[in-house]
Parts: C-alpha cells; sequence; structure tokens
C-alpha cells in the first residue's frame, strides 16, 4: 500500500469514541463556565435600567466567548487523542462534537425548563385555592372597570410588536452563539490530531 492509500484509508472513517470524548469535554467546560458567568453576573448587577441593560450585554458576549472556548477545547483535546492524520476528517469529527454537544444541551435546558415550568404552575394552583372569592369577584370588577376606561389596543400592539423584536435578536443572538461554536470546535478539531506523515518505505517519519 503506497503514500496515497495510507492517507486515503485514514480520512475515510468516523471514530464516535472521539466524538463521544470531545462532547464530554465541551459540555463540562461550557456548564463550568456558564456557572461562573452566572455568579459573576448576580454579583455585580444593580436593579437599574442602565445596569441590567449592560447586564444583558455581557451575558450575550460571555455566553458566545464561553461557547467558543469550549468547543474549541472540545475539538482540540477530543481529536488530539486520535491517530487522525486527514486534517478534513478531523474538521469533520469536530463537527460531530459540537452537534452531540448542542443536541444534548437543547435537551438538558429543555428538562430543566420543563421542571421549573412545573413547579412554578404548582405554586400558582397552591396560591389560587387559598384566595378568597371575594377578592376574585372584586378584582373582576376592576378588571372590567379598566378594560372600559378607554380604548387599549395600541398599548397591545406595542406589546406585541416589543415581544416580538426582543424574540427575533434573541434568535439571532442564538445564532451567532451556535455558528461561532461550531467554527471554533471546528478549527480546535483541524490543527488538533495526530500529525503522522509516511516515508517512501510506507512507515512512520
Amino acid at each position: 500500500m503506497d503514500n496515497l492509500n495510507i492517507e486515503q484509508s485514514n480520512c475515510s472513517y468516523i471514530v464516535w469514541g472521539v466524538v463521544i470524548a470531545g462532547t464530554v469535554i465541551g459540555l463540562s467546560t461550557e456548564f463550568m463556565l456558564n456557572f461562573l458567568g452566572i455568579g459573576l453576573g448576580l454579583s455585580t448587577v444593580e436593579m437599574s435600567s442602565g445596569s441590567l441593560l449592560k447586564a444583558g450585554i455581557g451575558s450575550i458576549i460571555w455566553l458566545i466567548a464561553s461557547s467558543c472556548l469550549a468547543m474549541g477545547l472540545a475539538g482540540l483535546i477530543g481529536v488530539t487523542s486520535s491517530n487522525i492524520s486527514c486534517a478534513k476528517t478531523r474538521a469533520i469529527h469536530g463537527f460531530l462534537i459540537w452537534g452531540l454537544s448542542t443536541l444534548l444541551s437543547i435537551m438538558i435546558a429543555s428538562a430543566v425548563a420543563g421542571s421549573m415550568l412545573g413547579g412554578a404552575s404548582n405554586i400558582i394552583k397552591t396560591s389560587l385555592k387559598n384566595i378568597n372569592p371575594q377578592y376574585v369577584s372584586t378584582a373582576v370588577e376592576y378588571s372590567k372597570d379598566i378594560s372600559d376606561a378607554g380604548n387599549k389596543t395600541d398599548k397591545i400592539e406595542k406589546t406585541a410588536q416589543d415581544a416580538m423584536d426582543s424574540t427575533g435578536k434573541t434568535s439571532i443572538a442564538i445564532f451567532a452563539v451556535f455558528l461561532l461554536s461550531a467554527l471554533s470546535c471546528m478549527t480546535g478539531a483541524y490543527y488538533g490530531g495526530s500529525k503522522q506523515r509516511y516515508n517512501n518505505e510506507n512507515t512512520l517519519v
């Protein structure tokens, strides 16, 4: 088998052990950095409009930086232990590491969000059971008086528009995080891994 066949055979397979190892490294590092960011943010934020705006911008920057760092390390360290000398295959491994890490992160976040919503729903149900019916009827009458006191259409439209703008900006930010973290993971994997080369006698050099 000549050098070309050796190089081609090294580019023709996926090592799933490398993908799993990189995913473990990426998720562990990302969760650690996220908790660090939460701790730093909560300890420095102040309850004012300007401070909250800065905290929101800072959290987005931290999320992008931590995701890129975690995925870059995942690709680099995960592929370093392999004997893959083909750079293209290493980059593919990096993309698979990012994809698996992203899917697991979404599943974990969905499970946590579901648990939080379930707990909040139980709290609301318990609170409603303890409310005096007289207070409920008074609140209903008060709400009717407010609704009859003017046209609220403009406020409702403005609130809906603000919600759509916020959702759009959040979606763009999430897309940026995914794109940059994927590129970071592929770059780390591309420059990691084995640098094995073969001489004319088909032996490692």
